[in-house]
């Protein structure tokens, strides 16, 4: 099998979200300003091994890790001749073949309040809409229903293309967009 395709769409879209670069800055700084406290500081009570060991850990898993972890976090969808690719770097890639979708409309929703925030979220939520969510930002996405009954979110930036895209590459006039 060839990973030949055309990409008739294409976005990609990250975490930019002011207050979410404000926590992780300040649990670093937290981190960073706890760990050189305790090194530094001679006279300190807690100047065993397993105390400084600790603070390195802690100090490389959310002083260092955690900010890159979240900056390498991307949201790529493409629309490609047979199939719908979902990546959400680095955790997950699915590819979800035009036939396998009932239905799908552009539409506005509430990460928070029908997915419980952004990233990749599963709802049991209330009304039609509950199911998975892809979502990186803002409030705009394609909703579709799989021909197994999953509802699926995709978080788009720009939904009316992508929708027009996949009207395009499905040929299935039964999934016209609302």
């Amino acid at each position: 099998m060839s990973d030949q395709y055309t990409i008739y769409f294409r976005e990609e879209q990250r975490f930019t979200q002011w207050w979410i670069w404000l926590a992780i800055g300040l649990s670093s700084l937290s981190t960073w300003y706890a760990f050189f406290a305790v090194i530094l500081d001679d006279d300190s009570a807690d100047d065993t091994l397993t105390v400084k060991l600790l603070l390195w850990i802690f100090g490389v898993v959310f002083g260092i890790g955690l900010p890159i972890f979240v900056y390498s976090i991307r949201l790529i969808v493409e629309v490609r001749d047979d199939h719908l690719s979902v990546r959400f770097f680095p955790m997950l890639t699915r590819r979800i073949p035009y036939t396998d979708i009932k239905r799908y409309e552009a539409r506005q929703y509430s990460p928070l309040r029908e997915y419980g925030g952004w990233g990749i979220k599963g709802s049991t939520g209330f009304g039609q809409y509950r199911g998975k969510a892809y979502n990186v930002r803002g409030n705009w996405g394609v909703q579709f229903e799989m021909q197994d009954g999953e509802n699926l979110m995709i978080g788009s930036q720009q939904a009316d293309d992508l929708v027009q895209a996949l009207n395009i590459c499905s040929k299935l006039t039964s999934h016209a967009a609302a």
